[in-house]
């Protein structure tokens, strides 16, 4: 049986792969544009429509992903959970932060009005996690380095 330590990192590696952060190695879609004009959130405004229909999840990460996270909303299954994240990419106000757990900056988008928040990775080819936070738009404000302004 191998050490503790050994499964440790190798559960540590796995946790990181499936927040996104191993993705770039692997072939996505184009990058979605992103423009140099900065919006109200001091970030650089993107195209939410075109990520929204590019970007993908990695594999394995929408069941995943809506095991923890699907009984937050009225999802009834992941094929709604995954509507509702490319919704919240097309409809929410986006900002970028630093992901704590995989330590990385993200790009997310924030739907106040269905407390709906879905996160993207950087080059906007993985969508990384889709949530209803319970402090809703507090929760994005306080995440790391978040340019998310109300």
């Amino acid at each position: 049986m191998p050490p503790v330590s050994l499964l440790r990192c190798l559960f540590a590696l796995v946790l990181v792969c499936l927040g996104g952060a191993c993705s770039r190695a692997e072939p996505g879609p184009p990058v979605a544009s992103v423009s140099a004009s900065p919006t109200s959130t001091g970030a650089p405004s993107v195209d939410g429509t075109r990520i929204a229909r590019d970007a993908t999840w990695a594999p394995g990460a929408l069941v995943d992903h809506f095991g923890k996270h699907g009984n937050e909303g009225p999802w009834a299954d992941a094929g709604a959970y995954h509507r509702s994240a490319r919704d919240t990419i097309r409809t929410g106000r986006d900002f970028t932060y630093i992901d704590r757990t995989a330590n990385v900056r993200r790009r997310g988008f924030y739907d106040a009005s269905g407390n709906r928040f879905t996160s993207v990775t950087e080059d906007l080819r993985r969508i990384t996690t889709h949530v209803r936070p319970d402090t809703g738009e507090r929760a994005v404000v306080l995440l790391p380095e978040s340019t998310y302004r109300r």
